[in-house]
């Protein structure tokens, strides 16, 4: 039997569900990427509707940080999409 070790929280997650998490990230930066992009609007437009800093939308185009749900449903409203679109692949894939 193998000792255990301590690890720190960040390894105890594997490299396959870190990869997913990354993969997933950038799924929701494309996604409001290419929507506020679809109506030509600056990030600082999309801050001001969605009432959000700029440096928020930079963040979350970024696929940086963690965005709350009520984050994510502030970016869908002012995008005119619901939050599971902004999550969810049109093509299923």
């Amino acid at each position: 039997m193998k000792p255990m070790l301590k690890r720190t929280s960040s390894e105890t997650i594997s490299q396959e569900a870190q990869l997913r998490e990354i993969d997933e990230r950038h799924f929701l930066a494309q996604q409001i990427f290419f929507r506020r992009e679809c109506r030509r609007w600056s990030q600082d437009e999309l801050a001001r509707v969605s009432g959000l800093r700029q440096s928020q939308v930079a963040t979350l185009e970024a696929g940086q940080g963690n965005p709350t749900l009520r984050t994510l449903a502030k970016v869908a409203t002012a995008l005119s999409c619901t939050v599971r679109e902004l999550l969810t692949d049109p093509e299923g894939s």
